[in-house]
């Protein structure tokens, strides 16, 4: 398409800081949100038993975030072969990882 805005830029000099900032309000709204609900049942004043399936969910999304904060710690380091040899075995043996951006903008060679 001639005359169009442009070539898409896989990478722009704010990604690096929404990142960080993404990640910080995550983390915070995971603990302003949860933090009361956790503290009471761990002083023994929660009001029911919590469900296998609720730790369950617990566990498996605080894994994912600290994943998600490893994997932007990584980057911002510009550690990201640590992320290239350990991403793409990952994201095929659990779907539940986060890609590294790089991997999804050249999917053919990460197959």
């Amino acid at each position: 398409m001639a005359g169009s805005q442009g070539e898409f830029a896989p990478f722009h000099r704010f990604d690096r800081n929404f990142h960080l900032v993404f990640i910080i309000f995550a983390w915070l709204a995971v603990l302003v949100g949860f933090y009361p609900n956790v503290a009471a049942r761990y002083a023994g004043n929660s009001p029911y038993e919590a469900p296998w399936s609720l730790i369950i969910h617990v566990w498996a999304f605080a894994g994912w975030l600290a994943l998600l904060t490893i994997q932007i710690v990584l980057i911002r380091s510009r550690r990201m072969r640590t992320i290239d040899d350990r991403g793409n075995r990952d994201f095929v043996e659990s779907r539940a990882s986060v890609p590294h951006p790089e991997c999804l903008m050249r999917a053919r060679h990460c197959a």
